[in-house]
């Protein structure tokens, strides 16, 4: 990082893990090895400098996912602290300097479009609609293909809460943050996946949006794990953010 010589190159493939990637890299820049290699710290734990993700992260291994490690921490200090020049306090004339976003990013983007960044025009799973808000920030379910989902992590500052946000994996409160309404926090589903049966035929309809579904059977709305698919249509002031 400290010499022109120093390179290291992040692609981004969709999505906000990204993020967590370009610290790794600027972990090795700041000669930080990968926890297990000649250091005490476990690769297994998740931290950011591990050399692989663990597929079936427990919480905690998701909430280290955000942080460096105990062993990375000590060996960036010890790196700066011997530099003879301190080059992260002098930016010297080959530094750019970059506008500041006055919006964060989970502000910028909703969970759907977050959504179709990670997987593409799908935007959000289904089984989104019926979990609690505070998983959003480590458990951002997106519907890939036609029945698969995905898990990403939301992006930093995402609502999950009225005056709440995610801030490295945890729904914090924070009166800088918006007011939402938790019963209807971004709308209707808009990957409905309903089939509507009448009896005594085989006629069936799958509705195409919530509307369509409430045309068919106005009793969603009462049913309340079906209400949660379509919160914006069955309330029409819903889904708004609160002033």
């Amino acid at each position: 990082m400290c010499t022109v010589q120093s390179v290291s190159v992040v692609v981004q493939n969709g999505g906000f893990t990204e993020v967590l990637i370009a610290a790794h890299e600027i972990g090795h820049s700041l000669n930080s090895k990968h926890d297990g290699i000649d250091n005490e710290c476990l690769e297994s734990d998740s931290y950011i400098m591990s050399a692989s993700v663990v597929n079936n992260q427990s919480p905690s291994q998701k909430l280290n996912s955000f942080l460096f490690s105990p062993c990375s921490i000590n060996t960036m200090k010890r790196f700066v602290q011997d530099l003879s020049n301190n080059c992260l306090e002098n930016p010297g004339k080959l530094f750019n300097d970059i506008p500041t976003v006055s919006r964060p990013t989970g502000q910028v983007y909703s969970p759907q479009e977050q959504c179709r960044t990670f997987t593409g025009s799908t935007g959000l799973c289904s089984i989104f609609f019926n979990q609690s808000l505070s998983q959003l920030c480590l458990n951002l379910q997106c519907l890939e293909g036609a029945n698969s989902c995905r898990e990403q992590h939301a992006a930093h500052k995402t609502s999950c809460g009225s005056k709440k946000w995610c801030v490295s994996g945890k729904c914090v409160y924070d009166t800088a943050a918006p007011k939402i309404d938790e019963k209807c926090p971004f709308g209707d589903n808009e990957n409905l996946r309903f089939t509507v049966i009448f009896p005594g035929s085989d006629k069936t309809i799958v509705p195409s949006n919530c509307r369509q579904l409430l045309e068919l059977v106005p009793g969603v709305c009462v049913n309340q794990a079906q209400r949660a698919h379509c919160c914006k249509t069955c309330n029409p002031d819903k889904g708004r953010k609160q002033n």
